[in-house]
């Protein structure tokens, strides 16, 4: 998606007042040559687009000249869609600016309107192309988004703003046609010759009538018959051309079998109400497979895969070519990486298909036995904890200007954002005390008792309580800002000037701060005894009414997660005390 500027209005002022009218854009007026032409077609803008966009009026597309404005259909900018385009109008405001543009616009120095809107030349559901001696015409049929109208010195098309995608377009689309001409032309030049060769064949075999004829004939055909030399010289080069012609074909071909995948353009074709390409929809297909072989429900429009098999490509087979989707990265990786519990050491299984017993085993399993006695029989004696998948949801709004974006920041920080909201509730959910309910697991401090932690001692007798239970792995704290920010404060003891916690660790032991911890609580063992299951895809529901009046669309976010702390006494739970 990008920003385009085009001159197709006019503006004028009603004398004996202030007020400001023109066109910003005409319908089915054929642009000038701007390296194409084009036409807007009547209905590519709506009341609907009015309504969701911020429009301002801006001096010559002056950002910090601001005239009038349309907040969502909205303010002192009136827009209005008639027949022959899209009409403006605005009281100049009573400032110097708005005295400025009065002045230009009776003396005539104005007369011309412009206005920018955003659009995806890339988007065949937005913009059509065609191909016509040698000219590229493009007609826009959709205008999602308003950005600004403006009177102007002079014609935008002269110095048009014309993104780098759209040129690129043009190009490529002029060289694709250019490929193909001399193709079908070879094409018809190669049945040519064959029909001349078919011929001499057929000349060849009727006899000569006399023998003299026969004699003169030959003689004819050995003057015509090419040297071996040429003959060599017309092999390679037929060999060049083809080898040529294949190389060509290849280009053209792997050029248009490539697809991404963007997340942003999925969300907007459904928000819009528009069909989604192919390569979307086998992304969603793929993600619908994986929620039924996990044997969950999803009710959204979206179902994005986070199987490992999936990120390097997935194939698709389109209307007319086979299509590799790529940079279709696993969008719950961020969630791995960014976890606190993860970087605290925590497991992380996805991919899950039912419940998950995930096998214990404790001391009491172990024994010492003579050098040729049986070992214990220890079936049965093995413990484990069970992991369900339960439906975590979480919702974001995204303002339709957002999701009319093509740049990749923007498809990053969707992705970002929807990770964010899953992290956040997750770990808030697994760092807690709160007891289960039928639709939430239990926080993995639930029916602990908090230790009371108010010097240096208190806290090391904490960690003795966890190398007591036979814990011996990597340990780690988690805290809350408030705690952190505590122990930092705490002597070890009065005659020691030395801190609880100094840079990133507690007596030496790292510590991990966050603010899904309770204030002032800590929590200190082996974080790898905490498991955390994933299932299935992510259902994505996007929801384009609920928050419509605010120019907003509501994403709203399902993910099945469980999680369950292994062995007991492998973590202690403490609170900061006075």
């Amino acid at each position: 998606m990008e920003k385009v500027v085009r001159n197709l209005g006019e503006v004028n002022i009603t004398k004996e007042s202030r007020k400001v009218e023109g066109y910003a854009l005409l319908f089915n007026t054929q642009s000038k040559f701007i390296g194409w032409y084009e036409t807007i077609e009547r209905g590519a803008i709506t009341d609907e687009v009015i309504n969701n966009s911020d429009v301002f009026a801006l001096f010559n597309h002056d950002r910090n000249k601001v005239l009038a404005r349309s907040e969502y259909g909205k303010g002192s900018l009136k827009l209005e869609i008639d027949e022959k385009g899209l009409k403006y109008s605005f009281d100049a405001p009573k400032t110097a600016l708005g005295d400025e543009l009065l002045e230009h616009l009776e003396r005539g120095d104005i007369h011309q309107s412009s206005f920018a809107f955003m659009v995806d030349f890339g988007d065949d559901t937005m913009v059509k192309r065609e191909y016509k001696d040698g000219d590229i015409y493009y007609t826009i049929k959709h205008i999602p988004v308003l950005l600004d109208v403006s009177p102007v010195w002079q014609p935008a098309y002269a110095e048009t703003y014309v993104g780098k995608r759209a040129m690129e377009l043009c190009e490529e689309m002029r060289k694709q046609n250019e490929n193909i001409e001399i193709f079908m032309n070879e094409e018809i030049r190669k049945e040519e010759i064959k029909e001349e060769v078919e011929e001499k064949e057929v000349e060849q075999e009727e006899q000569p009538s006399t023998e003299e004829e026969a004699v003169e004939e030959e003689k004819v055909e050995q003057e015509q018959q090419p040297s071996d030399e040429e003959e060599i010289e017309e092999e390679n080069v037929e060999e060049k051309e083809e080898q040529r012609n294949n190389n060509q074909g290849n280009i053209l071909s792997n050029k248009m079998k490539e697809q991404k995948f963007s997340l942003l353009k999925a969300i907007r074709s459904i928000a819009n109400n528009q069909e989604v390409d192919a390569a979307t929809k086998q992304v969603i297909d793929l993600g619908t497979q994986e929620m039924r072989n996990s044997g969950l429900s999803y009710g959204g429009q979206i179902q994005i895969p986070v199987g490992a098999q999936h990120r390097d490509g997935i194939s698709v087979t389109g209307v007319h070519d086979d299509l590799i989707v790529t940079e279709f990265a696993d969008i719950l990786e961020p969630l791995y990486s960014k976890n606190v519990l993860v970087d605290a050491g925590a497991k992380f299984i996805g991919g899950l298909v039912g419940d998950l017993q995930v096998p214990v085993m404790g001391a009491e399993q172990v024994g010492w036995a003579g050098e040729i006695a049986d070992a214990a029989d220890g079936s049965g004696d093995w413990s484990h904890v069970t992991l369900t998948p339960h439906r975590l949801t979480a919702y974001i709004d995204v303002s339709k200007q957002f999701l009319a974006q093509d740049a990749l920041g923007a498809e990053a920080l969707i992705r970002q954002e929807l990770v964010n909201a899953l992290n956040s509730k997750l770990e808030a959910t697994i760092l807690s005390a709160d007891a289960a309910t039928a639709t939430k697991p239990a926080g993995i401090f639930y029916g602990l008792t908090p230790v009371k932690v108010s010097d240096f001692k208190s806290l090391t007798d904490a960690e003795a309580d966890v190398e007591e239970a036979n814990i011996y792995g990597e340990m780690k704290y988690i805290v809350s800002p408030s705690a952190k920010s505590a122990l930092r404060n705490m002597a070890r003891s009065a005659d020691n000037t030395r801190l609880v916690m100094e840079g990133n660790e507690i007596d030496g032991t790292p510590a991990l701060s966050t603010t899904h911890m309770a204030a002032d609580s800590l929590a200190y063992g082996d974080f790898s005894n905490v498991a955390i299951g994933q299932w299935g895809a992510i259902d994505l529901v996007v929801d384009p009414y609920t928050v419509a009046r605010s120019g907003q669309v509501r994403i709203v976010i399902n993910a099945y997660f469980d999680f369950k702390l292994l062995r007991e006494g492998a973590v202690v739970y403490g609170a900061i005390s006075e």
